[in-house]
């Protein structure tokens, strides 16, 4: 009996431990992460989303799949774009507070003119001492505004969600600021490949100039470097140049745009539609 009693008292006691731990690592982390001047993401292998909205009413969505990173669930984000918003995350570290007497001004232009970001990350629902880590799942774990340049553009002013000071944030060993790293706009988020495919997985192209009938083509793989180019307007077979053939369907293996429309021409003109000069077909095995 006594021996019982002494198991369930080392256990109780153990328990109690466990507990007293867990309620402290809870304090601990909170005060860390509740810090108004705690914008740096440690750990960005374990960032799953990047939210990122202005005032503009741009949104941009993006998130971590297997198969890479996409933007707004229809895009493939570009993967060079969102490693360096992740390196950005890290590699940020505050600078000083923004002054007193500039302060209310400076939270006034977050206010107005800012670019909310939000990160979410796979993280312990128990975590002892960064050495016991349990029940991983998603949480947002950091909400803050990315506002303007400083005077000097040596850092770049920000502003967590809920704080009550502004800082000044830039980055280690670099002269500039970071405001352009956070934009929400889609259209800097999208990767630029049109196509992506082997040469060899390429059946036809097809080329339809619409000002010029008699210079449309098509090009037919028939074989192991071996095509057969066809004159649209009447189906006839003409001779080519091998070399000149190649390089036109190897082109298609990373082929990517340079910009949008969205960015190059008025939006009256985008509703109407662009006067294509040229169409291209492409079919594959």
């Amino acid at each position: 009996m006594k021996k019982n009693n002494r198991i369930t008292i080392i256990i109780a006691a153990i328990l109690v431990v466990i507990a007293g731990i867990l309620i402290w690592n809870n304090r601990y982390l909170s005060t860390l992460q509740g810090e108004s001047s705690d914008f740096q993401v440690w750990d960005t292998a374990s960032v799953t989303k990047v939210y990122l909205a202005d005032r503009k009413e741009r949104e941009s969505l993006l998130e971590r799949q297997e198969h890479g990173w996409t933007l707004n669930g229809t895009y493939t984000a570009h993967p060079k774009q969102v490693q360096y918003l992740l390196t950005t995350l890290y590699k940020i570290r505050v600078k000083m507070p923004v002054s007193v007497a500039s302060h209310d001004n400076i939270v006034k232009q977050l206010a107005s003119q800012s670019t909310k970001v939000e990160v979410y990350q796979m993280v312990p629902r128990i975590n002892l001492f960064d050495k016991i880590k349990l029940f991983y799942h998603e949480k947002r774990t950091k909400v803050f505004y990315v506002g303007d340049a400083t005077m000097d553009s040596s850092g770049t002013f920000m502003l967590k969600e809920g704080a009550d000071k502004a800082y000044i944030v830039y980055i280690p060993s670099f002269r500039g600021f970071i405001t352009t790293r956070f934009t929400a706009n889609p259209d800097d988020w999208r990767d630029h490949t049109i196509f992506h495919e082997n040469m060899a997985d390429i059946q036809s192209v097809e080329i339809d100039f619409n000002e010029d009938p008699e210079g449309s083509f098509r090009i037919d793989n028939i074989g192991k470097h071996q095509y057969k180019l066809t004159r649209l307007c009447d189906n006839l077979d003409l001779p080519y140049d091998t070399l000149k053939v190649i390089n036109l369907m190897s082109s298609f293996s990373d082929l990517r745009f340079e910009a949008l429309f969205t960015n190059t021409l008025p939006q009256e003109r985008i509703q109407r539609g662009p006067r294509l000069r040229t169409h291209t077909k492409l079919r594959f095995r």
